[in-house]
């Protein structure tokens, strides 16, 4: 009896020492595993567990990688930012469009002929309605970006809209809601004067389409003559 009880308390105490250990016992690597130590910066762990997992899942690595790697992004820019004073600019930009979506292209400096800050990560982008409001930071150059666009037409909501950022740019493509799915006669609406750092994406215009000498009508958004309505 002396002994089965020894044994119990054994194996009670190990079981502490596991639950203290977090559960940790030898076996499959989880996603979950990876992605935290992701955020928390420990990139040779991570790495290391990477390449345990087998090839079969290597889409989910790579989404595990992705969520680790946007928190350790978030971390940073908060410590990083912690008591800074941030330039706050509004971005460059230009547009095009097709039938059924709009095409944005953000420079993220104060012109289009202006160098960009190529460290620049998109921090949200909403869209809604008839409205787009997207901030970018650039901590190591205390920069900020804002954006806030009010369409002439109306966008499917995107709560959290994707940008592709390469090299101080991002890129977004906003679908246009079923009522708004023609050619617009500019982007914003009637009441709102275009910013002077805002154009036309005209590569991407002509590859929907649209010839220059229309672009050159599109943007006439302040002249004086009547503003259509939807």
């Amino acid at each position: 009896r002396h002994q089965k009880n020894c044994r119990w308390a054994a194996s009670f105490f190990f079981c502490l020492v596991l639950f203290a250990m977090g559960g940790a016992v030898a076996g499959p690597p989880s996603l979950s595993e990876l992605s935290a130590l992701v955020a928390r910066g420990k990139f040779a762990e991570a790495s290391a567990l990477s390449s345990s997992l087998p090839e079969s899942e290597a889409p989910a690595v790579e989404a595990a990688l992705a969520s680790g790697l946007s928190s350790w992004r978030q971390t940073l820019s908060e410590i990083v930012g912690f008591g800074v004073v941030f330039d706050v600019t509004a971005p460059a930009f230009r547009w095009a469009q097709s039938d059924d979506a709009i095409f944005l292209e953000i420079k993220f400096s104060p012109t289009m002929s202006a160098p960009a800050s190529t460290d620049a990560a998109v921090d949200a982008a909403r869209v809604g309605g008839r409205s787009l409001q997207l901030s970018a930071s650039a901590p190591s150059r205390g920069k900020r970006y804002e954006l806030g666009l009010t369409f002439w037409g109306d966008v499917e909501a995107t709560p959290d809209a994707k940008a592709d950022v390469s090299a101080g740019r991002a890129t977004l493509a906003l679908k246009k809601e079923t009522n708004s799915r023609f050619r617009w006669p500019r982007l914003q609406g009637c009441d709102v004067t275009p910013p002077a750092n805002a154009g036309l994406w005209l590569d991407m215009q002509e590859a929907h389409g649209f010839s220059e000498e229309d672009d050159d009508d599109e943007d006439d958004d302040d002249d004086d003559g009547p503003c259509p309505t939807l």
